[in-house]
Parts: C-alpha cells; structure tokens; sequence
C-alpha cells in the first residue's frame, strides 16, 4: 500500500474550525450542542443534523449523529470566496494559529 500523506488537519483541528463563527461557508449554520458536538445545516437542507468531530462519541452514537470528517457527505472543502472578515489566501492551518 502506498504510503500516504498526513492530513494537513486533525479532528481536533476540524473542531476548532466548526467552533468558529467567522468560518463557516456562506448559508451554513452551526450551532454548538455540547463537547465536540454541533448543529450544522448547509444549503438545501430541510432541516440540522448532528455531527460530531469525536471518533468514540461517533461509534457510541452512530444511529443518531454525523462523523465530521474528510469523505463525509457533509464535509465541505473550505470556502473559495472566505467571507470579508476571513483571512484571504490563509490555510485552515494558519487560520488555526492566529486564533
């Protein structure tokens, strides 16, 4: 098997990121439920689902709750047009850093 690159982010980098206000893309919502467990509804969808950055809390609660992950159907590549208070031409990384 190849030997892949590492991610260029963690889960508990994915959690910060969804716990920031300024980042999400244009007509998503989060709203934070509890520990590393969020309300996220994107365009066109009727109504939030839940998703969490938490492997274990995910394998424990996997009928009722979304994994937020890289290959996830909910998981979106960040924003090409950042909004105007976001950091223009910054990685999610450096993002991460400044906050």
């Amino acid at each position: 098997m190849p030997v892949r690159e590492p991610p260029a982010l963690a889960m508990g980098d994915l959690d910060r990121l969804l716990a920031r206000p300024d980042l999400p893309s244009p007509g998503v919502e989060v709203q934070p439920l509890g520990r590393r467990e969020y309300s996220l509804r994107a365009p066109g969808m009727a109504a939030p689902v839940r998703v969490t950055t938490d492997r274990t809390y995910h394998a424990d609660n996997a009928d009722s709750v979304e994994f937020r992950s890289p290959g996830n159907l909910l998981f979106q590549p960040p924003n090409p047009t950042p909004p105007p208070d976001a950091a223009a031409g910054k990685t999610p990384r450096e993002i991460l850093e400044e906050g």
